[in-house]
């Protein structure tokens, strides 16, 4: 369920389940103005934005008088900076003198928005990325995607989840910085696969998983996870990582179909892709 006391802050026809974030107003626009809307009635502004043909909708509203509100929607490719992340504990809400925070939607499918709950976790396990996409597209064999901000940067910190058992049982807060912004699929995924815990000291022979399945490490999950699937018909296969000689396995990932080491066994140096012998 959404958290009610700032959902019902997103005027118009906003749609929470399509949302990036909160950013300062007018920082995060650079400069940028957006279109006045006409009329009393809202507009939706991430449809006009998807028939124009672009990525990101930036809407913000302002209180005219007690007589609705003004709208401003700005339709973008240009990804939101998550330096002006908002750090307000109204975030989203239309301002009285001003327009108020700046909510970036973009159609994340087969992705939803949660909600915001409070950081949990240490950030030196996440993957630093320039927008949500990145992580969403990282995230695609998970049933969850969560983005925070932990400092000031251009970029989220991304973190993929099977479950949901860290924050279900906190409550809902601000979507500001330091929040993790939880994102979660529609769908159960087609390569969902529950991961498994492969031991540092692993021997490349012990069978990791069942028979006809093929053990890949899982980034922006941890050093220690892998994938079982069936390489013989899933896209996104990585082949036999487990078979790379001198390799250590459980730093191995599978990006774009192909096997990238992280580390060599001792004895050996990372060169050009490969473990070559000191």
């Amino acid at each position: 369920m959404l958290p009610v006391l700032w959902i019902t802050s997103l005027l118009g026809l906003t749609s929470a389940s399509d949302l990036v974030g909160c950013f300062s107003y007018p920082e995060v626009l650079k400069g940028q103005v957006g279109g006045l809307q006409p009329g009393m009635i809202p507009v939706d502004c991430l449809a006009n934005c998807v028939r124009e043909g672009k990525t990101y909708t930036y809407e913000y509203d302002q209180y005219r008088n007690g007589l609705g509100y003004d709208q401003w929607c700005l339709c973008s490719d240009d990804a939101p900076s998550y330096r002006f992340l908002s750090s307000g504990p109204d975030t989203c809400d239309p301002g009285f003198s001003t327009p108020g925070d700046v909510a970036v939607l973009a159609p994340l499918a087969p992705f939803t928005f949660d909600a915001c709950y409070p950081g949990i976790g240490n950030p030196d396990l996440d993957y630093q990325i320039n927008d949500i996409f990145q992580c969403l597209s990282s995230c695609a064999s998970y049933r969850y995607a969560r983005m925070a901000l932990y400092a000031d940067g251009e970029g989220g910190y991304c973190h993929c989840y099977l479950t949901d058992e860290l924050w279900s049982g906190e409550h809902y807060v601000p979507c500001n910085r330091g929040a993790w912004y939880i994102y979660q699929q529609t769908i159960q995924p087609s390569s969902f696969a529950k991961g498994g815990r492969a031991g540092l000291g692993i021997s490349k022979n012990e069978q990791l998983c069942p028979d006809g399945l093929t053990a890949c490490n899982l980034p922006l999950v941890s050093s220690e996870g892998y994938e079982c699937i069936e390489t013989n018909i899933d896209p996104e296969s990585c082949l036999d990582c487990t078979n790379i000689q001198n390799a250590i396995i459980n730093t191995i990932t599978c990006v774009g179909g192909q096997c990238i080491i992280g580390s060599c066994e001792d004895g050996f140096v990372l060169h050009e892709g490969m473990c070559d012998a000191i």
